[in-house]
């Protein structure tokens, strides 16, 4: 998204004509494209972000949570997170980490295309995730798909951006999840499967 947006006039000169731009993740069948709730927040409230998020189902669902990291707004991806702070419970036995991203934002242009000129800061965003990488062998001439995890994935993700977003100037809209997130990846993680 950085990238095009630096590269591509056009889209470039689409988002300065407008105050706030939608990004979502395309595995979600539910999303709710130009939300009138979400759109009517950040116009509201000037806001440069809003994220909707859903209680998790349990603490071992694979999105990642909205909480602060170093004093910062930020969402850990579930990879990134200890097995214990992943499983910490409030008294009344609620996650700790319960908010759960569901990949729906509302960005402020302004925000967006001051950020995506900052391209020093946006390198140091990439998250480092092990993953099962396909391989090539070269004598089968064929791909092979590991069993177990092989590899390191370097991944930039959109959330990575709100440790530059101010509090006062984000929103974490809490959404029902049966209403609003379905997830075609991930699916079935609570079974352990991808």
């Amino acid at each position: 998204l950085f990238e095009a947006i630096n590269s591509n006039y056009v889209v470039k000169n689409h988002i300065q004509k407008v105050d706030f731009v939608q990004v979502i993740g395309v595995d979600n069948v539910l999303n709710k494209l130009l939300d009138p709730i979400q759109v009517g927040s950040c116009a509201r409230g000037g806001l440069d972000a809003c994220l909707k998020c859903a209680v998790k189902k349990d603490a071992s669902e694979k999105v990642g949570v909205v909480c602060k990291k170093n004093g910062k707004l930020d969402v850990v991806e579930y990879t990134e997170i200890g097995e214990e702070l992943m499983n910490q419970t409030n008294e009344d036995d609620s996650l700790y980490l319960e908010l759960g991203s569901l990949l729906m934002f509302m960005l402020s242009s302004k925000m967006l295309l001051r950020l995506c000129k900052d391209t020093s800061a946006i390198n140091k965003l990439y998250h480092k995730a092990y993953k099962k990488l396909p391989t090539w062998d070269r004598d089968a001439q064929a791909t092979v798909k590991p069993e177990v995890e092989n590899g390191y994935k370097f991944e930039l993700f959109l959330q990575s951006l709100l440790p530059f977003v101010s509090e006062d100037k984000f929103l974490a809209l809490k959404v029902d999840r049966a209403e609003e997130f379905a997830p075609v990846k991930n699916a079935n993680s609570a079974e352990g499967e991808e």
